[in-house]
């Protein structure tokens, strides 16, 4: 395989059991905040990932990591997905390849058991708010509220408290920016957008992405809840094209926190 080989068919990647239901998790305290506005559907604006915000802040906003060693992370927003999830964890444990999932509060609640998957396979868990919201939209209080309400989610499922956060949409102003990081936070945007949520086939991803990556590489990816199925199947076509790929090209993969040396839990030590 190499990068022009983008004509790749239709994958049937073998389904995965149903994860193993979570037990004695207490998921109550959660609700989102009644007034902030919420997006109507997943796929209802691009996404952006301004890279002055990694200049202003250096050390605390990512887009990419600038190093001569060829590793690059793949992430995967608004997780977990229970129709693709499994399928999604496969392939990443066929091909012994590490991830970062960017978690929403809400989806975390409803898939628990693919939660304390995700942990278990090595992956690392990360806060994208509690039910996409844009953030730049709301109020420090309700900013406040996306964050921490995931953060619960997720530490009541997996007994972690994450210390990675991608906002909704990329979006941010100096207030969100600023309110995130007090809590204890670094903030994670990307380099490349593979485009998966436009609803493009799947070597359509892979040609997005192959072409664009470069080393120390963020590979923006979605595992679609509450997305489109057509977006959810063009992942699971394109990874596997993606992963071979770029390892033929002497690429490796690893977790955000591999990549930018920096912690993915707060308050505990992890090697990566």
């Amino acid at each position: 395989m190499n990068r022009s080989d983008y004509d790749c068919p239709d994958l049937a990647f073998p389904g995965a059991p149903a994860p193993a239901s979570a037990q004695n998790i207490n998921l109550h305290l959660v609700s989102p905040a009644s007034s902030a506005p919420k997006r109507a559907a997943y796929y209802d604006r691009p996404y952006q990932a301004d890279p002055n915000w990694a200049l202003q802040f250096p050390g605390q906003i990512y887009l990419q990591e600038r190093s001569n060693g060829k590793f690059v992370a793949l992430t995967f927003d608004d997780a977990p997905d229970s129709l693709f999830g499994p399928l999604l964890l496969d392939i990443l444990s066929a091909y012994n390849v590490p991830a970062t999932f960017f978690c929403l509060g809400t989806c975390a609640q409803q898939n628990p058991g693919l939660v304390q998957r995700i942990v278990g396979e090595g992956h690392i868990v990360a806060n994208h708010s509690y039910d996409h919201a844009d953030l730049t939209a709301l109020t420090p209080e309700q900013v406040r509220e996306e964050v921490l309400l995931a953060e619960t989610v997720i530490r009541q499922i997996t007994g972690l408290r994450t210390a990675l956060f991608r906002p909704p949409f990329g979006a941010l102003n100096n207030e969100v920016v600023q309110i995130v990081l007090s809590l204890g936070y670094k903030i994670i945007l990307w380099n490349v957008d593979s485009l998966d949520w436009t609803g493009i086939t799947g070597p359509a991803v892979a040609a997005r992405v192959i072409p664009n990556t470069v080393p120390g590489s963020i590979i923006l990816m979605h595992n679609t809840c509450g997305g489109s199925v057509q977006a959810g199947t063009a992942v699971i076509q394109s990874l596997p094209f993606i992963i071979e790929i770029l390892r033929a090209e002497g690429y490796s993969f690893v977790t955000i926190p591999a990549l930018l040396e920096i912690p993915a839990y707060q308050g505990v030590v992890t090697s990566h």
